[in-house]
């Protein structure tokens, strides 16, 4: 048995299905690992989020259970990615009995107007995390980096490619979440027409 860290889109079961079969799931912090909006996506119009090392720094997300034979599939996933395994003693919330991996960044840049965050992307992310619960929601946001960049509200015309059906009780959820959390940096999203 392997097991994934998913702190993105994968924490959501609908997005994680979309790729693979993966079994249970446990949410977990893990110490080392810096989110960030960081990452662009090759071929795409987007910065995605990534992960990097960064000692101290404490990340939530989820532990999943995945056959190893899966593991390939969420590797075509995450292109940009490298897949790196997971210090057992940085877990804090679940005790496996396996190697647990993580998806790495290749390379760091900040969102650009050419590749901003987007929020179909971000309403997959947010619904996952209300999986766990509204606190683990807040605390997927006030953990992330990089908020101040150009943000772009893609709901009206989404670009994410496994993005959710148009679900105003949901938006309504996740932006009371992010006004919760970063007020300021959700007052300087922007809604374009694409």
């Amino acid at each position: 048995m392997s097991y994934i860290f998913g702190y993105g889109s994968i924490i959501n079961s609908k997005s994680r299905s979309k790729t693979g079969k993966t079994g249970k799931c446990y949410p977990a912090i893990v110490t080392g690992l810096q989110r960030a909006w960081d990452l662009p996506i090759p071929g795409e119009a987007v910065t995605a989020l990534g992960i990097t090392k960064k000692p101290k720094i404490k990340c939530n997300g989820i532990v999943v259970e995945i056959d190893s034979n899966e593991l390939n599939n969420f590797d075509k996933r995450e292109k940009g990615y490298r897949r790196i395994p997971v210090r057992e003693k940085n877990i804090q919330g679940f005790n496996p009995q396996g190697k647990v991996w993580v998806y790495t960044n290749v390379k760091t840049t900040k969102p650009t107007l050419n590749k901003p965050i987007i929020q179909s992307y971000l309403d997959v992310i947010i619904q996952g995390c209300l999986e766990y619960g509204k606190q683990f929601a807040i605390k997927f946001v006030e953990t992330t980096t990089n908020w101040n960049y150009p943000w772009i509200n893609d709901r009206p015309n989404p670009r994410y490619p496994r993005a959710l059906e148009n679900n105003p009780k949901l938006f309504k959820k996740v932006d009371n979440i992010l006004k919760q959390a970063i007020p300021n940096q959700l007052a300087k999203r922007q809604t374009i027409q694409f």
